[in-house]
């Protein structure tokens, strides 16, 4: 599945990708409100085509926590990290100002810039 080509997304397409992603470890540090039963989603977006001899792959930015994502993305983290493309009432979206109520969503190696950044905002 992972060398089967990428058919069904679009530069710029943006999806919502589970907070959980980045791992179950944080979810206590992060001291959201039912980590464990809420699906916090933050959006993403793929930015760009990458050919790595006969396979492509593409490229997942993460505009609010301010990361590429490091792995370029196969048809298989597609498949399995794509499935949100609207949010519903099960899921709760991460966006600037949820960030300013509990910045332990921001990742700790950036998290005092995007912080102010986003105070600076509002």
């Amino acid at each position: 599945m992972r060398k089967a080509p990428i058919r069904n997304i679009q530069l710029h397409d943006v999806f919502f990708r589970d907070l959980r992603y980045w791992g179950y470890a944080g979810s206590d540090t992060r001291n959201l409100p039912d980590a464990y039963v809420e699906t916090y989603n933050v959006p993403c977006e793929y930015v760009a085509w990458h050919n790595h001899g006969r396979y492509r792959y593409v490229q997942v930015h993460c505009s609010l926590v301010d990361e590429i994502l490091s792995d370029l993305w196969h048809h298989y983290f597609v498949y399995v990290y794509d499935s949100i493309r609207t949010l519903s009432d099960a899921h709760t979206l991460i966006y600037e100002q949820f960030c300013l109520v509990y910045p332990n969503i921001l990742p700790p190696r950036n998290r005092e810039r995007l912080f102010h950044e986003f105070v600076s905002r509002v």
